[in-house]
């Protein structure tokens, strides 16, 4: 087997140098000179040096593979292709080309001896099967890995499949003059983070004495990652006890673990630990505390960590514009806005999304319209994502036209174009426009999602298009889209909302899923709405079941006795939390 492949590799390169001799006589005949025997090898040394250093700089040129496969073919009539110099420098070349069949092809007749070499092709090799069976057969070779190749070999590993193989590269490593090096601990206890196996992580960190800042934010972003924020702050605090200085990046990756209004206190914390530090006023650190305190609910401490900054750069104007529209305050994102425009930084999609979605709402029109005349007037390309979020603010804001106007102009429309479109017409209760959109989406090719059909089933129930909503229902199914809570939600609202109790009691019954307060209370406001009295008593004591404190099922059921002159039978209001409130707008504000 191994005679026939060399055999096979040699008439292979035989070929390559005969097809290559025409065109070094036809294509390139000042550069591709034909060595005279009298020069001697170290003359067809220096020439073959000289042209790879040529073809090196033809690499990054179009047709440089062209180049490549020359000099190879060159190399091959001079009998120089097994220096391991020319291999390197060829299977270097290849891979700069992007023609990794024929790197791998020179990888295997090639000597093999460097283990640079080694890490070159294992970085080829994305599956980590592969590259475990390369790293395996290095060894067997006698070649010493090399830290390059360890560290390749690393991150190949995304999955939590390849923890075995993680495993057995810690033994090989673990006996080797590379275990004292921090960078491959480092890199190891990344790969047990993504791979999810956070008892070999965590055992391995206990084995490292020698800790600096860089293993500290790879284990805390670890945990931060996989959602285990409580462990994260646990391991910033044993950072500090241990007498290590976090860097602004530790402080950054703390922060992170607080984003939300429980964990203020953590942040706060950490805010202390700052304000005694030398990152003070660092940037990073104060983009991580308005971000931090935006998530939180505190938009003053944001604002007040932003102007505390010395370095206000585009990631601090981006994260306070975001913190204001965490908090729908539209007017302050558009001033914002405005500013960060006018000290030259431009606002990233998120940041615009953020604010457009902070005046989805009737009272912010204004401000969401002076903020698309202000992304106009800034001569921003609004891409397809900034124009989604355009055509959910007018559908929100009710300026209907406005959001299909938007619509209209979107050229390059994805799946989240056409559900936003969609749901603005179901949010107004448009069903025969939301349903012409549909049909112009089945028209392109374009088949609804999973939200798609929440907006679909949404627009039937407030028209009372029952057959319609049935039918979509079974088309969902039938193209293997799995219906979650909220299309079964939206399902019995379209029942309920048409006076089908019946069959809506009987699909809480026959539920695929485990039901929940909401969709009992939506079968409720149907008896409300169609006055079966009767059957809310039952209907409300399934919901009063799952010991909600939603006041929703109470109030619905005490209307409606109190209409019919009744009080509630057997129904204990005890554990509402019926909280009143009053909207009021003043200003350009929402209370």
């Amino acid at each position: 087997m191994l005679v026939h492949l060399r055999c096979s590799l040699h008439v292979h390169h035989f070929l390559c140098a005969w097809r290559a001799s025409a065109l070094l006589c036809s294509e390139r005949p000042a550069v591709y000179t034909p060595v005279h025997p009298e020069r001697g090898k170290f003359g067809a040394r220096i020439a073959s040096n000289a042209t790879i250093l040529f073809a090196r700089r033809q690499t990054s040129c179009a047709g440089g593979l062209l180049q490549v496969k020359l000099l190879h073919a060159r190399f091959i009539e001079n009998g120089d292709e097994r220096v391991q110099s020319h291999q390197d420098a060829l299977l270097r070349m290849y891979i700069q080309c992007g023609a990794f069949e024929d790197a791998s092809v020179l990888f295997a007749y090639s000597s093999r001896g460097c283990a640079a070499t080694w890490a070159k092709i294992m970085g080829l090799h994305i599956h980590p099967f592969s590259a475990l069976q390369l790293f395996n057969q290095m060894c067997t070779e006698g070649v010493i890995p090399v830290k390059p190749v360890v560290i390749s070999f690393i991150s190949s590993f995304s999955d939590s499949l390849y923890v075995p193989e993680v495993k057995r590269l810690q033994a090989r490593v673990q006996y080797s003059d590379l275990w004292s090096d921090v960078v491959i601990r480092t890199a190891l206890i990344g790969a047990y983070s993504i791979c999810n196996h956070f008892d070999a992580l965590k055992q391995l960190f206990g084995c490292i004495s020698e800790r600096d800042t860089v293993l500290w934010v790879v284990i805390i972003r670890a945990y931060l990652q996989a959602g285990r924020n409580e462990d994260a702050l646990q391991l910033f605090h044993q950072m500090t006890m241990e007498g290590a200085l976090p860097n602004e990046f530790v402080y950054a990756c703390a922060l992170a673990g607080c984003n939300r209004s429980s964990e203020l206190r953590h942040g706060q914390e950490i805010h202390c630990h700052i304000s005694r530090s030398e990152f003070r006023s660092d940037s990073v650190t104060c983009n991580a505390l308005v971000t931090m305190y935006g998530k939180c609910g505190k938009l003053e401490d944001a604002i007040f960590a932003f102007n505390d900054s010395d370095d206000q750069d585009k990631v601090s104007w981006n994260a306070v514009v975001g913190a204001c529209a965490h908090h729908d305050q539209g007017k302050a994102a558009s001033s914002y806005l405005w500013q960060m425009q006018e000290r030259g930084f431009l606002p990233n999609d998120l940041t615009l999304m953020s604010a457009l979605d902070a005046c989805a709402n009737q009272p912010a029109l204004a401000d969401g319209k002076r903020l698309h005349a202000l992304l106009t007037g800034m001569g921003l390309k609004i891409n397809v994502n900034v124009s989604n979020a355009l055509i959910n603010m007018y559908g929100r804001s009710g300026s209907i036209l406005q959001a299909r106007w938007v619509f209209d102009g979107i050229l390059d429309r994805n799946i989240i174009t056409w559900t936003s479109m969609v749901a603005a017409y179901a949010f107004h209760g448009l069903a025969d426009d939301a349903l012409d959109v549909v049909s112009i989406m089945f028209q392109e090719g374009i088949f609804p999602n999973s939200i798609t059909f929440v907006n679909i089933l949404t627009a039937c129930g407030h028209c009372g298009l029952v057959m319609k909503g049935y039918e979509y229902f079974g088309l969902m199914r039938n193209n293997h889209v799995i219906p979650t809570i909220e299309h079964y939600n939206c399902l019995l609202d379209l029942l309920a909302r048409a006076g089908l109790l019946d069959e809506g009691e009987m699909l809480l019954k026959l539920l695929p899923i485990e039901s929940t307060v909401a969709l009992w209370t939506a079968l409720l406001g149907g008896c409300r709405i169609h006055f079966d009295v009767e059957r809310a008593d039952f209907v409300a004591s399934k919901a009063l079941h799952f010991e909600s404190h939603e006041s929703g099922p109470y109030v619905l059921l005490h209307n409606m006795w109190t209409v019919a002159s009744q009080g509630p039978q057997g129904v204990s209001c005890k554990g509402a939390q019926d909280v009143p409130c009053t909207e009021i707008h003043y200003s350009d504000l929402c209370y």
